[in-house]
Parts: C-alpha cells; structure tokens; sequence
C-alpha cells in the first residue's frame, strides 16, 4: 500500500513539474534537440559575401570582413569553404582552393600557424619553432593549392600575427573575419 502511495506521489510530483514549467520532458527534449542543430540557410546578404569572395579570389586581392558577433558570418565561411572544398572524413580532398580556420584564443603567430596545421589535420601541428610552424603551414596551403584562407575571429590576433599574413600574402589572399561587440 505504501508502495503505491510513493509511486502516486512520484507521478503527481511530475505532473506538478511539468505544469510549472509548462513544458513536458519530451517537449524539453525536443526543444534542447533543435537548439543544437547545426543549420544554416544562405541569405542575399551571404550571396554577396560570396560574390565578393570570388572577386577576390579571381584578383588575387586580400581583404577584411567586419560584423557584429552574432550576425553568422563564421557560419557563413564555413559554408563558402564547404562549397568549394570537399573532404573525406577530416581529411580534405586537392586542390582545397578555399581554407577556413577559426581562431579559438587570443594568440600569436604561432598560435595561428598552429591552428592552421591543425585544421589541415597535421601531425606535427604543435610541434616546432616559428620558423618551423610557418614554413610547414605555408608548404601545406602551397600543396593542397589554397587560393583563399580566411581566419575567423581575426581580432584574436596580435600585431606579430598580421604581420606574418602580410609578409607572406604573395602566396594567397587571405579575408580577415573580425567581429565587433554588439554593445
């Protein structure tokens, strides 16, 4: 008896809950299932973009993109990199003419050619001296035949970063993907 006074309880208990917050665990479920889905749908804003990239590209010109955080332009590289890149697995296939890599941390050179390296899915993305890092990057986005890199949150790197870019810009155009605070 007092085993079915408990599950009552339990089960009144849940409904309480659900009635609180409005919201049942499947539809909680569901709503979490949707908020981690991983979408994207172009806009005439993001055709431009493209447009644009492919002037670019075509001229050989670098450049630099400024938004506001929120306004899905990360996502948007990574579809324009996606639409001329394919890759099997985390390997990419060749030529990989466009290349996005996303800086995570505010950082140095060789936090960039570390990052880079490790996009490519390098063995020894960690391993080395500037000079190692950078000419084992600039080797790589010379084999796989890179024509665009573009660096997502660029204002993460310092001075000693841009320069290295600059120094080395000869070899391909790359887009500096800087967004601003929205405040």
């Amino acid at each position: 008896m007092a085993k079915g006074n408990l599950e009552q309880l339990k089960v009144s208990a849940k409904t309480q809950s659900e009635e609180v917050n409005g919201r049942s665990a499947a539809q909680k479920a569901e709503i979490e299932r949707i908020g981690q889905a991983d979408t994207y749908c172009p806009l005439s804003r993001d055709e431009e973009l493209f447009t644009w990239l492919n002037d670019q590209r075509d001229l050989r010109l670098c450049g630099y993109i400024v938004a506001t955080r929120g306004s899905g332009l990360p996502k948007a590289c990574q579809y324009y990199r996606m639409a001329h890149v394919k890759r099997r697995g985390s390997l990419f296939e060749m030529p990989a003419t466009v290349f996005y890599v996303e800086m995570l941390q505010k950082g140095k050179a060789t936090d960039l050619y570390r990052a880079i390296l490790g996009e490519f899915g390098h063995p020894l993305s960690n391993v080395g001296t500037l000079r190692h890092l950078r000419s084992r990057t600039w080797d790589n986005l010379k084999g796989y035949r890179v024509k665009i890199l573009i660096i997502g949150k660029a204002d993460y790197l310092k001075l000693e970063a841009f320069n290295e870019l600059i120094d080395h810009d000869s070899m391909s155009p790359f887009f500096l993907d800087i967004l601003q605070s929205s405040a």
